[in-house]
């Protein structure tokens, strides 16, 4: 865009005033989410679940009324070097539950001369507005907890890695359980968006897969699973 391309802020609309019914849900989502905050374990426990349902609901409404949907791209946190762990951990945790495709785009450092790779989410508009929310949310949630781990009296200069690992696991262990919950009480069934992965097939034909290794499963990865279980969005 024009680098003086500018607006007031008296010129924008909120989204929970909106008339558009996709806005007025996502915003109901992060109010929702934002409640996930809240001090209170039971109340912040009840908001996320509340949270996990409307997303599932959502989606399946969506795709029992809409012949065609329209999906965006958004590429989220920084350019990595290296992946560790954690960081496809937190991919995980977007794909299977917040209804999104995550690609590891290629990227470039150009202050480094180096080539790295990004996060890049596919779906539709409200999903990608909320895993990206998701995403920004636990990057800065497992900094902050490890920070207070590394204070702790019961560190004993374990790795970041390893900890960082678990505390993705860990939630990742929480959201099933949140699923499952959900489910049995619902009745709502988790599926993959078919016409999404057709779109994701059509942007990379050549996409491939591959498996690496992680950390090893010592007391820091064992300690940030607990904490990870205890992690409210």
């Amino acid at each position: 865009c024009r680098a003086g391309a500018s607006t007031s802020a008296d010129r924008l609309d909120r989204v929970a005033d909106s008339d558009d019914p996709t806005d007025r849900m996502v915003s109901r989502i992060q109010k929702l989410l934002a409640l996930g905050r809240s001090p209170n374990q039971h109340e912040a426990a009840l908001a996320m679940e509340r949270a996990g349902e409307l997303l599932a609901r959502f989606n399946l409404e969506r795709d029992a009324i809409e012949r065609q949907r329209r999906y965006v791209r958004r590429w989220v946190g920084p350019v990595l070097l290296r992946r560790d762990e954690h960081h496809r951990a937190l991919a995980v945790i977007l794909v299977d539950h917040f209804f999104v495709r995550v690609i590891w785009a290629s990227a470039y450092l150009p202050l480094h001369d180096k080539a790295g790779s990004q996060i890049e989410i596919i779906g539709t508009r409200e999903n990608v507005d909320v895993a990206a929310y998701v995403h920004d949310y636990l990057t800065q949630t497992l900094e902050q907890l490890w920070t207070e781990h590394r204070a702790s009296d019961g560190y004993r200069g374990g790795r970041k890695a390893q900890y960082l690992a678990g505390l993705t696991h860990g939630f990742l262990q929480k959201l099933a359980a949140q699923r499952e919950r959900i489910t049995q009480s619902t009745a709502l069934v988790w599926r993959r968006d078919a016409r999404l992965e057709d779109h994701v097939d059509q942007l990379y034909p050549r996409l491939t897969h591959r498996r690496t290794g992680g950390v090893s499963r010592g007391e820091d990865y064992l300690q940030g699973v607990e904490h990870g279980r205890e992690i409210t969005l």
